[in-house]
């Protein structure tokens, strides 16, 4: 038996509740459909947690794939609120439909109507923006447009299960799965945030604003978004305003206030440039409070559990949202205490194993400063680290002169000359780069070293070298996740992974750290051995394994 499985909430976050669970399954000759409502209305009672568990419990077991789109949004819920016991009660089983849509086609967006479009499924009964309004229709309504979407996704499901197995391997199929199964435990789960830091975080914050907003009034402004304050302070200190398309004074962070703060660094106008840190300081303040402290104060049990979303973006990285815990500033101490397991240069040792670079694997093996060592082979001068490490990753995103001297802070002719500079120095990393570009160009995608396809984008051709390193550390990372999501079980978990932040894995202490020399092992033996070998010396994976989020008293 096949089944699709999905669920309708109140809303996008963690701990909105599940109003409908539903499923489709077939035997290959006729499909059934069963829906559970939580919610009642006059003609449909609720259903019970215990007999929802228990009726979908029986289905599972029948199932051999469980399909889901966008499974990590669905899994995570189901667990969290008892239907499911926990996330090893699919394994093996489950194929997530957004997933695999990814890794096999090149489409616009992986939404559910979307790939089902793509497959030539189209149904306009199928109103996919009641979703939005979901707790105000009644229960039949909900229930026929649960039906449709349980019913699509088992279609597009067979015919992406079909097409997988014929470009992948069976094993292959599963092991992605099993990553899906990784992160859904690991949202599951969540991070623990620390109440009392939190309440010391808001109080510092908040002074620090009202300390600004007295700066900001010392200087004639009414706040720091008064615009008319900010003109008559600029022309007071001779700097000609930018201005927006409607023709009032530009404060914009990315462009007007860089502009701003740089003549006055050029001019060393120190006092000046107190007020514009200050706005800056001020904005990233009010976000900090808005965005992450606030909300937090009311997370109902303490812990966040962020929407990673697997497939979520071109190369495999995790996506997340609601909220997004990869873009939570490191300032923020705001956690209990944690276990971060960090790739050490992950990306520059991946970019030395593709290109063979055996100079970048030698310093690597002796574990130097790469950036450093970049210094001194190009300038003969370790003081002009920064601008190998800029050129470093220009490399590794794609970045031309201009990009280079805009980030350094140096002419265009010195950024090409620099860029010139590394090329010789290190031509084998720039030939792979542009070779990487030519087979994206003539085949159509990028294959990583195990096995998933990153397509083309003709808009973003010198992105080909950054998404095959990016694309090959997501996959190391997922290597890392799955092995270690395989060695718990369902009553005993030895590596309780909390989050993912990049080419960093977090895990709960102090079970983490009891693991670490195991976790250490794992995260390093992930790179395949083909692609280590390219150079002399190999290239070894570093993990960096600390304990984050201790008090002082506790170091």
């Amino acid at each position: 038996m096949i089944l699709s499985l999905d669920i309708e909430t109140a809303g996008l976050d963690f701990y909105d509740p599940i109003l409908y669970v539903g499923v489709s399954y077939t035997n290959g000759e006729q499909v059934w459909h069963r829906a559970w409502n939580f919610v009642p209305d006059l003609f449909h009672p609720p259903v019970s947690v215990d007999t929802v568990r228990q009726e979908l419990s029986e289905l599972l077991c029948q199932a051999e794939w469980v399909f889901l789109h966008n499974a990590t949004f669905d899994i995570p819920r189901l667990v969290h609120a008892g239907i499911l016991s926990s996330t090893h009660v699919l394994d093996g089983k489950v194929f997530d439909t957004m997933l695999f849509a990814r890794m096999l086609y090149k489409m616009p967006s992986y939404s559910l109507v979307n790939v089902c479009r793509y497959f030539g499924i189209e149904d306009p009964t199928w109103d996919k923006s009641v979703r939005t309004n979901m707790s105000q229709l009644s229960v039949e309504s909900a229930v026929a447009y649960l039906e449709k979407d349980t019913q699509y996704t088992l279609r597009i499901g067979e015919l992406l299960l079909k097409e997988a197995m014929s470009t992948y391997s069976e094993e292959a199929v599963r092991y992605e799965n099993m990553y899906v199964l990784a992160v859904s435990d690991m949202i599951a789960r969540g991070k623990k945030l620390s109440r009392e830091k939190l309440l010391k975080a808001q109080e510092e914050v908040n002074e620090r604003i009202a300390e600004l907003s007295n700066l900001f009034y010392e200087y004639g402004f009414e706040g720091p978004g008064d615009r008319r304050g900010m003109e008559r302070f600029l022309r007071s200190i001779d700097i000609e305003p930018k201005l927006t398309s409607n023709g009032n004074v530009s404060t914009d962070a990315k462009d007007a206030m860089p502009h701003y703060r740089k003549i006055l660094e050029t001019r060393g106008n120190h006092e000046a440039l107190v007020v514009i840190e200050g706005i800056e300081e001020y904005r990233h303040l009010m976000k900090l409070n808005s965005t992450y402290i606030e909300p937090f104060l009311s997370v109902p049990d303490g812990i966040v559990h962020p929407g990673y979303t697997v497939g979520g973006t071109t190369t495999f990285r995790l996506s997340c949202s609601n909220p997004n815990a990869q873009n939570i500033p490191r300032e923020l101490d705001i956690w209990e205490p944690y276990v971060s397991c960090d790739y050490s240069q992950a990306e520059l040792r991946v970019a030395a194993a593709f290109s063979a670079e055996n100079t970048l694997a030698k310093a690597f093996a002796e574990d130097g400063d790469i950036h450093t060592e970049t210094a001194l082979a190009l300038f003969g001068d370790p003081s002009k680290r920064q601008i190998a490490k800029t050129i470093n990753f220009a490399i590794l995103y794609g970045s031309g002169a201009q990009r280079i001297a805009k980030s350094a802070g140096i002419s265009v002719e010195e950024a090409r000359e620099f860029l010139n500079k590394h090329k010789n120095t290190f031509p084998k990393l720039h030939d792979t780069s542009k070779l990487a570009e030519k087979r994206w160009a003539s085949i159509g995608y990028i294959t990583l070293p195990y096995g998933k396809r990153i397509f083309r984008d003709e808009d973003r051709m010198y992105k080909a070298f950054n998404n095959l390193i990016q694309g090959t550390v997501a996959e190391l990372v997922q290597r890392a996740m799955v092995i270690m999501y395989s060695r718990n079980t369902e009553k005993h978990v030895s590596y309780p992974v909390v989050g993912q932040i990049h080419d960093s894995i977090e895990l709960d202490y102090p079970k983490g750290w009891n693991s670490r020399h195991e976790i250490k092992l794992i995260m390093e033996s992930v790179m395949p051995d083909w692609l280590s070998h390219r150079t002399s010396p190999p290239i070894q994976m570093k993990v960096d394994i600390e304990i984050k989020g201790l008090n002082k008293e506790e170091k």
